[in-house]
């Protein structure tokens, strides 16, 4: 029974606490796409992301991520994207495919305000046959038949920019929808989720930049913030510790190289529950700037190496 008690320990994580059944990851700290779809596009080049994270080493069963993401400008006033995401946590299994529009209105040379909606679909399963378990005949098990459900996931962000600061509220699962077995029995519940974060970026001299970072993630029963300090050398090396409201510490650090290609890793440690219990959680994201880029001044880019185009120069173009 030990076996059946990890299984539905993870079955259950987020049903359960209500938390955040979105998963958590840095990759922010690179992407702020990944935070709002109001990103999209504003960097005035094409940018693609692929992440993977495996939550809690040597925990049999831990959550495993994988997400892919892309977008890029039309115009001056639109952008567009996209995303894949896939998530394993025991028997529990998601994929989702949304595709993201984004309107950019400058209300000044400095500041200007972003909307972003996005929609697509969303599949979760729940495979009991998979459960590693040595007593099948449990009472859980005989009455629950594999579950799989398709459902249309829609959410919206609203993003205000002024210089280098960015803040931006976001509810990236706007419906919530329900898992139920052959009985009627609800067994899943997906929860609505929300965003709000900040982020701006000093020049402490002409080769080093320190941005802070404050990220608030809400449900209706829970709430989490990180809160990250990013050291950036001359725009091409950083290395950012991250402390997280349930006590997990994580400290990422990564690269750009000749403005086209981006790496980060992250490690994170502590916090409760198996988090405390593992060998940590790993993270590493591959960044792509796709073609030619138009950079808008103070755009929240990681592939900028060099100075901003001045705000005149790039209007005149």
């Amino acid at each position: 029974m030990k076996k059946l008690g990890y299984v539905l320990m993870f079955l259950f994580l987020g049903s359960v606490v209500n938390a955040q059944q979105l998963p958590l990851n840095n990759q922010y700290l690179i992407n702020p796409y990944s935070l709002s779809p109001a990103y999209a596009g504003i960097n005035g080049g094409v940018e693609s992301f692929m992440t993977y994270r495996q939550y809690w080493l040597g925990v049999p069963g831990a959550t495993r991520v994988e997400m892919l993401n892309i977008n890029g400008p039309i115009g001056n006033k639109y952008g567009i994207g996209a995303e894949l995401m896939s998530e394993q946590t025991g028997i529990f299994k998601s994929f989702s495919l949304l595709t993201t529009f984004a309107y950019h209105l400058d209300i000044s040379p400095k500041s200007s305000l972003s909307f972003g909606i996005k929609s697509g679909i969303i599949r979760n399963r729940i495979d009991f046959t998979s459960a590693n378990t040595q007593d099948m005949s449990d009472p859980f098990f005989a009455n629950n038949d594999d579950l799989s459900l398709f459902t249309f996931e829609t959410g919206f962000g609203a993003l205000y920019r002024y210089d280098k600061l960015n803040i931006g509220f976001s509810v990236p699962r706007l419906l919530e929808n329900q898992m139920m077995n052959s009985n009627n029995d609800v067994v899943y519940t997906l929860r609505n989720h929300s965003v709000i974060h900040a982020f701006y970026s000093f020049s402490l001299n002409g080769n080093m930049e320190l941005a802070p970072y404050f990220v608030l993630r809400s449900t209706a029963n829970s709430m989490i913030f990180d809160g990250a300090l990013m050291f950036k050398y001359k725009g091409k090396l950083w290395a950012a510790p991250t402390y997280r409201g349930d006590g997990t510490m994580s400290f990422s650090f990564g690269g750009a190289l000749y403005e086209k290609v981006a790496m980060n890793y992250s490690y994170e440690f502590g916090g409760s529950g198996m988090a405390g219990r593992s060998s940590g959680t790993h993270e590493i994201s591959l960044g792509l700037q796709i073609g030619k880029k138009n950079l808008k001044p103070n755009s929240p880019t990681i592939f900028r190496t060099t100075a901003a185009q001045p705000y005149h120069e790039w209007i005149e173009e």
